[in-house]
């Protein structure tokens, strides 16, 4: 099993640009509550209070982490005891590579998440 994806404090800036730019929502614990956050451009000059939060991708927008059609991607093998690795436009869901994170979508910077082990 896999652990949640989430964007560190330090990163807010990250998480914020992946709500504004493609409609990722976020969990954060306030005093001890969940509430659900879709980031906003106000946000982007308050890194002040969004950098003292764990940002976890809410369940809603874990299918935006998926790889889809145009998306520009790097792709991570490991070959005779070394790690390749290769740039590639996803063509279809039938593609698949060992490790694969989106760093770009519909020309937008795709800013990956972290995951917790």
């Amino acid at each position: 099993m896999t652990g949640r994806y989430f964007f560190e404090g330090k990163n807010a800036h990250h998480a914020m640009c992946m709500g504004i730019d493609h409609g990722m929502t976020f969990e954060i614990v306030v005093d001890g509550e969940v509430r659900i956050v879709k980031p906003e451009h106000w946000m982007l000059q308050r890194m002040d209070l969004c950098a003292r939060f764990r940002f976890y991708v809410h369940t809603d927008s874990l299918g935006l982490i998926e790889p889809r059609v145009g998306d520009v991607c790097v792709a991570w093998y490991r070959v005779d005891e070394k790690h390749l690795t290769t740039f590639l436009h996803w063509e279809s869901r039938t593609q698949r590579k060992r490790f694969i994170k989106i760093i770009q979508r519909n020309g937008i910077a795709f800013m990956w998440p972290e995951v917790e082990q």
